[in-house]
């Protein structure tokens, strides 16, 4: 029999097995199993001569590092079944067959069991949480789509109406072909503002960060440039666009339509205004805020962004834009034409 004081540093050293392998991060269950049979014999009487191994539905590890292998029945064995069904076997023993202490082998084999098992229902758990969280957003998405395009058709439906109307209005041809123009104008700016937010929807998630849902940013509005570029592809020729664009800031998910139809907003006029020069789109994160510069080297022909919303149906979407992510925007006319999008954001 082992005498007090070896008990004792056995019990803390058992204890300390059961830390290590409780903090193991529950990336996903081969992670997990992995570096938890690495652990157990860290725990036991002998950890040089012992033996550990895990079974887990159909694949077996062991601390001799291969998996599946076969070695002869270890001692001690606790048995337990996970919440999705896979039965969970934790085996330990001696290489060399030692007499070995069923009582206190035993206390660690029952302690490593219920810590795996707890482990596992939680990955479990997280995964079908995912999954649950996908087929959610596929619907959302699908759902908007269809809503988009009603919205779309009703636009054009309406604008129609319009045309009928005007035909039948008394007045001179000049002012109907002025007053049809107009409507024509508005009726395309609409319907590419809906098709937009469509398409905007439909790569959102694309970006998404798996750990907390937030949008990666620098590659959403690499997008939507290139996007941009392939709508004014007659233009853009003429037009140098320079990239700015630092990686890893992320918008929380809500954020993403309504910052991606601002952007979008933003360069589609840097082509409208710039027939041919330079320009530029900064992205940066300045403390507690996301920065993004749009600037050509056109001047805008409004002085100032209440001016042009009275007049742009883009620019006046672009205000209640604003107020859903509690932006700023500001225009600088210093040198061409300069838009500032200030968005608050998490530390």
């Amino acid at each position: 029999m082992l005498d007090e004081q070896k008990l004792l540093e056995n019990r803390t050293k058992e204890l300390d097995t059961l830390l290590k392998i409780s903090e193991i991060k529950d990336l996903n269950v081969k992670t997990l199993l992995r570096k938890a049979i690495k652990i157990i014999p860290q725990g036991m009487l002998f950890p040089e001569e012992s033996q550990a191994r895990i079974i887990y539905g159909n694949t077996i590890y062991c601390s001799c590092g291969k998996e599946n292998c076969e070695h002869k029945p270890y001692v001690n064995m606790v048995e337990s079944e996970t919440k999705n069904g896979n039965p969970l076997k934790v085996l330990i023993g001696y290489i060399n067959e030692k007499e070995i202490i069923p009582k206190h082998e035993q206390t660690l084999v029952n302690g490593i069991t219920r810590i795996l098992k707890d482990k596992l229902d939680y990955i479990k758990s997280e995964e079908e949480k995912k999954r649950f969280a996908k087929t959610k957003e596929s619907e959302v998405y699908h759902r908007m789509k269809n809503n988009l395009g009603v919205t779309a058709a009703i636009v054009r439906l309406q604008m129609n109406n319009y045309r009928e109307i005007i035909e039948n209005e008394k007045c001179s041809d000049n002012s109907k072909k002025e007053i049809l123009k107009y409507h024509e104008k508005t009726e395309s700016e609409l319907v590419a503002k809906i098709n937009t937010m469509a398409n905007l929807n439909k790569v959102l998630y694309r970006f998404k960060r798996e750990d907390d849902g937030s949008l990666n940013l620098d590659e959403y509005i690499q997008m939507i440039i290139q996007d941009i570029k392939t709508n004014y592809s007659e233009i853009s020729e003429n037009v140098h666009l320079e990239e700015k664009i630092s990686s890893g800031i992320f918008l929380g998910i809500e954020g993403g339509i309504p910052c991606g139809l601002i952007v979008n907003e933003l360069l589609s006029n840097v082509y409208k205004y710039t027939k041919e020069g330079s320009a530029e789109i900064t992205l940066e994160k300045l403390n507690n805020q996301i920065r993004i510069s749009v600037y050509n080297s056109t001047q805008f022909p409004y002085e100032s962004i209440e001016e042009a919303q009275k007049q742009s149906f883009g620019l006046n979407l672009v205000g209640d834009l604003l107020n859903q992510i509690n932006a700023k925007l500001t225009l600088d006319k210093t040198e061409g034409t300069r838009f500032i999008l200030e968005i608050p954001c998490k530390q």
